[in-house]
């Protein structure tokens, strides 16, 4: 990883960092950088959010480094500066946990999310491969100038483990 995406991904680290408060309760201090006229982005928040769950959940022993799929309602408007996130484990599982986290800020829910959390793999078993659609045009279009498709196959393939319903 080149060192300007490193230094980027340890600027995000440290932006959503949390520091345990106890009985499933972490601080957080929301970064301005990841704002817009002083009111964090949603994705911003969700990821602190995510970061106190697996925290959480990590350190009580279940192994769900991840947060892999989230819905949260944004209840009020947050501010840039000194926040609470409150856990509460709904269940963990043996390859899903679900977490339901509440941000506040001055005693006040401005954000309410259900979280999922698991382990991703390391390397990815997929791969997608879609050359050209059926019905593409030909290499030369009606006006005889060069045609904005591709010639060739029409063939699709996927390989991975994702479900047992995905096309192969």
């Amino acid at each position: 990883m080149a060192g300007a995406e490193t230094g980027e991904l340890d600027r995000f680290d440290a932006a959503t960092a949390v520091t345990e408060v106890g009985d499933g309760r972490y601080a957080a201090t929301l970064d301005a950088d990841y704002a817009v006229l002083g009111n964090p982005n949603g994705g911003y928040l969700l990821a602190v959010l995510a970061r106190a769950a697996t925290t959480n959940l990590v350190a009580g022993g279940t192994d769900h480094p991840d947060c892999i799929a989230g819905s949260a309602s944004f209840v009020r408007a947050t501010t840039v500066g000194e926040a609470e996130v409150e856990l509460a484990i709904l269940r963990r599982g043996a390859r899903v946990s679900h977490v339901r986290a509440t941000l506040r800020q001055r005693g006040q829910v401005t954000v309410d999310a259900e979280l999922a959390c698991g382990r991703l793999p390391d390397e990815p078993d997929v791969s997608y491969e879609l050359e050209c659609p059926v019905g593409s045009p030909t290499s030369r279009s009606a006006s005889g100038g060069q045609s904005m498709g591709c010639p060739g196959s029409t063939s699709r393939s996927w390989t991975g483990s994702t479900s047992a319903s995905t096309p192969r």
